[in-house]
């Protein structure tokens, strides 16, 4: 039976155990991606400074990327509403100004990775309330006029900070 590297036997090898099947993987093949077919394996990661964001996460120490890509996806984090003049979080701005600055932010993040926001599959919306959500989704509209991409609406109670929305992202390159 087949064993991971933790030790743990797969689910698969467990139920092929159980019912007497077993396929065998042909010669120089796995369903590992971690495992090319030479046996050796990878972890193909780019961590991608964005100026000036990296710099505003340095200065909140936060324990982040702006970006990360592996192989052709880019995984954006969210961010505060900075604003683009200090680096500050926008203090008192409306819902609508704090989701264009995040998206702005995201922009950003896409093209210094070499992508766009037409190559977005997935966003992340977390906000701090659900009455926000027509005012976000009007500004959010703006960044993706068509074809959006499959995206979640999370309500949060809070932030460490004064703002009320973070979007993060995953796009192809």
């Amino acid at each position: 039976m087949p064993v991971a590297g933790d030790g743990s036997v797969s689910r698969r090898a467990l139920r092929e155990a159980e019912i007497g099947e077993s396929r065998a993987e042909p010669a120089g093949v796995s369903t590992d991606p971690r495992i090319l077919t030479d046996g050796s394996t990878t972890m193909n990661r780019q961590m991608i400074r964005v100026e000036p964001l990296s710099s505003y996460l340095e200065r909140w120490k936060a324990p982040t990327s702006a970006a990360t890509r592996s192989g052709d996806t880019i995984y954006v984090s969210g961010f505060p509403p900075f604003d683009p003049d200090t680096g500050d979080v926008i203090e008192g701005a409306s819902i609508e100004r704090q989701a264009e600055l995040v998206l702005e932010q995201m922009k950003l993040c896409l093209e210094t990775a070499g992508s766009s926001l037409e190559n977005v599959l997935k966003c992340n919306v977390y906000c701090t309330s659900v009455e926000k959500f027509a005012a976000v989704n009007a500004v959010y509209g703006r960044y993706f006029p068509s074809d959006p991409p499959a995206r979640i609406f999370v309500c949060v109670p809070a932030w460490p900070g004064p703002f009320d929305i973070e979007i993060d992202c995953v796009a192809a390159v």
